[in-house]
């Protein structure tokens, strides 16, 4: 990471890319760590009302997951911030892992809150809609529990025969730019 200018050793050879980094993170900070608080406000204030809705598991498990952002997110920043300055290789190896497990499990985490926003809008557009059949399309608590927990693996194993096929057609075509247009890397 040390490089030779003039015969002297630059200890911190990007330090506009540093700044710029350092910056982004500190204005976005801002209303991250703003906003956090009036959530936890408003989620502890309707809890009780919460628990009687059918989707109480959903609005649970947002709130943990959020709760739980919350406290990774700033960990992601520290981690990457002393891998990007850090000297030392072996810590900067445990950091990489470190930073790679983090990612992957956000990664997952991100695509279940996805598949859950868009179950949740699906199901209240058809009671708005199909109002007698309600008692068809309610799920109640104890399914909304299932539906989260049965997610994650089926999220993980999705990422997984993707990323197997992936790599089996990265072996079958040479050209990378078509599979990187494919699979988004």
């Amino acid at each position: 990471m040390d490089d030779k200018i003039g015969g002297t050793t630059q200890i911190l050879p990007d330090v506009p890319g540093i700044l710029l980094v350092s910056a982004s993170l500190g204005l976005l900070s801002v209303p991250f760590l703003l906003v956090f608080p009036f959530y936890l406000l408003i989620y502890l204030e309707n809890r009780e009302k919460d628990k009687k809705l059918p989707t109480y598991p959903i609005i649970s498990h947002f709130f943990k997951t959020i709760c739980f952002f919350y406290v990774v997110a700033p960990i992601l920043c520290v981690t990457f911030l002393l891998g990007y300055l850090g000297n030392v290789s072996s810590i900067g190896s445990i950091l990489s892992l470190m930073f790679s497990f983090t990612i992957a499990f956000l990664f997952i985490f991100v695509q279940v809150q996805h598949v859950l926003v868009c179950f949740l809008s699906i199901q209240r557009f058809l009671l708005y809609f199909l109002p007698d059949k309600e008692n068809i399309l309610e799920m109640g608590q104890k399914g909304m529990g299932r539906l989260i927990k049965i997610l994650y693996p089926v999220v993980f194993l999705f990422n997984i025969i993707t990323l197997v096929l992936y790599l089996c057609f990265l072996s079958i075509y040479e050209d990378d730019e078509v599979l990187g247009k494919i699979y988004m890397v």
